[in-house]
């Protein structure tokens, strides 16, 4: 039947087994969660990522490939009572740590609600590619966030807009977090490796020299840099007002301008995973986690009130010692010059 590996906000991920599941090799199978604020179904999320994320991206090799799939309600049950039992497992941290999962799950199991469960009318599930690393490679995944400044920033900024959201959840947070690793996405087309290495200190460990070396050259001059300077352009031209500015002139915008504000939000949410083997100078990339995000007047008030506290509390301003900043004013030329 099927194991569930990892559980996020909206989907369950497993592992589909039979005995004639050869063509499911290096997959991972993805299914909804039920009761979630904005549902959308497998059918929305998978119409979305063909008719508009692939278009948009342009290459299918630089995404993490799915494809849809039927799913039955007997293993949507069965699934769901492993879930109930990572409920028993959950409330006793105990009983979590004397089991014989494995570290991946137990992860998982922490991670979750207790009551999470699929949405057993569901009628099908995604097939996604999978990422883990397999024998001598090594895995690392990041999200690149905001890689230009919001729209609506002041004219004296000194803080991106990712940096500034980090430094007021910092100044919200206990403090044992606020000495959390954190990088400047605009570091990461400004061509400085620098910046790109202290990144990657945080996200590879006490991985060998040699996979932090071929990580780095892949995102400054590789087909990595390719794939972070399609997502500028993408975001500066799909996101030319802000969510501010639509919200406060709502009803002046075209819907055109609403769904591209959307799909710049999605791409601001993808996560890119790098896999490689530094003995046989390997490495690829991908990106995921590019469901829709909901095109709603009530999602955008959302999206505008978090830029108004940023512009409020001055926290795109102020002294920051990773925002890269005004400093990476070139990155828009070079943008240009990619497209």
């Amino acid at each position: 039947m099927g194991q569930i590996y990892g559980i996020n906000r909206d989907n369950c991920i497993g592992q589909y087994q039979s005995e004639d599941s050869v063509h499911l090799q290096e997959k991972l199978l993805r299914l909804r969660k039920a009761q979630q604020a904005d549902y959308e179904s497998t059918r929305t999320v998978y119409d979305y990522y063909e008719g508009h994320v692939k278009p948009a991206i342009g290459k299918e090799d630089w995404l993490v490939q799915m494809r849809k799939c039927k799913v039955s309600r007997a293993l949507l049950q069965h699934l769901n009572a492993n879930l109930s039992v990572l409920d028993d497992l959950q409330r006793n941290d105990q009983s979590v740590r004397d089991t014989d999962l494995d570290e991946f799950t137990l992860r998982a199991v922490r991670a979750r609600r207790v009551g999470d469960k699929l949405n057993e009318d569901e009628a099908h599930g995604l097939l996604v590619q999978d990422m883990q690393p397999r024998e001598g490679e090594f895995l690392i995944d990041f999200k690149p966030k905001w890689l230009l400044q919001s729209p609506t920033a002041p004219i004296s900024w000194t803080r991106c807009r990712t940096c500034a959201l980090n430094a007021q959840k910092v100044s919200k947070s206990s403090s044992q977090l606020k000495t959390r690793a954190t990088f400047c996405p605009l570091a990461l087309i400004s061509g400085s490796a620098k910046p790109v290495s202290q990144m990657l200190e945080g996200r590879l460990g006490d991985a060998h020299p040699a996979d932090a070396a071929l990580v780095q050259s892949y995102l400054l001059h590789g087909e990595g840099s390719k794939i972070l300077r399609r997502l500028h352009h993408l975001q500066a031209k799909l996101d030319r007002h802000g969510a501010l500015e639509l919200v406060r002139h709502d009803g002046s915008y075209t819907k055109e301008d609403y769904t591209d504000l959307a799909l710049a939000m999605t791409l601001r949410d993808t996560t890119f995973f790098i896999r490689g083997n530094s003995s046989e100078q390997q490495v690829e990339g991908r990106l995921a986690d590019l469901d829709c995000k909901p095109h709603s007047r009530s999602k955008r008030q959302e999206w505008a009130s978090k830029e108004r506290d940023l512009i409020d509390g001055c926290w795109y301003e102020g002294e920051s010692r990773t925002c890269v900043g005004r400093d990476g004013s070139n990155i828009k030329t070079r943008d240009q010059q990619a497209d």
